[in-house]
């Protein structure tokens, strides 16, 4: 065996591997859900029991079909497309490169669309041309902490709010979140914004 095909044979294995690690860490993460539900349930009367569970097991298809529709857009939709990648993008390979439109601000006029300073993304929205493995593994990966981060204030309004109202937030709850992961994981202006101590990085 030549060494450039051992080196090829050797790069495709570290993407197999760290997707591997990508699905068992989402699939952790999502288990999460149940230790909220028990602690939620738990805090609340027994006469609402049943509502804050139904709560917790809702979030996450409200959630999906949010974050399906327009998050994973605006959170990773020019994820390639400023001056330095993401660390995402040497973990997952060169099939995420496809997530590269966007909105932002300042750059090189030599090179028109790559951002200094990316506000959100343009390109993903219902996952439209999607079909990279590597892609569909970061959409599921970053899915599962959204909707786990959703999960958490239901916890403070247990017993406090409607079905209705907290359908609606479901559905609403990517914007804001898909909008700051943009600018910090999504490579957007706070993770250009000078020293973040190794956070933010993806």
């Amino acid at each position: 065996m030549t060494p450039e095909k051992l080196y090829d044979r050797s790069v495709h294995n570290m993407f197999s591997i760290n997707m591997v690690w990508v699905l068992i860490a989402g699939f952790l993460v999502m288990f999460m859900q149940a230790g909220f539900m028990l602690v939620e349930v738990g805090l609340c009367r027994a006469k609402n029991g049943a509502h804050t569970a139904a709560m917790n097991l809702m979030i996450y298809p409200l959630g999906c079909i949010a974050f399906w529709a327009y998050g994973f857009a605006i959170g990773w939709g020019n994820w390639f497309n400023g001056p330095v990648a993401p660390g995402w993008y040497s973990a997952l390979g060169p099939g995420t490169s496809i997530l590269n439109e966007g909105i932002g601000i300042g750059g090189d006029p030599a090179a028109p669309g790559i951002f200094t300073y990316g506000l959100m993304g343009t390109k993903g929205f219902f996952l439209n041309g999607m079909d990279d493995v590597s892609v569909l593994a970061l959409f599921f990966f970053m899915m599962v902490f959204m909707d786990t981060t959703a999960t958490i204030p239901t916890g403070a309004m247990a017993e406090r709010w409607s079905w209705k109202n907290f359908c609606l937030y479901g559905l609403w709850v990517a914007l804001p979140y898909c909008l700051f992961a943009n600018w910090v994981w999504g490579g957007g202006w706070l993770a250009q914004a000078g020293k973040n101590w190794g956070l933010g990085h993806g």
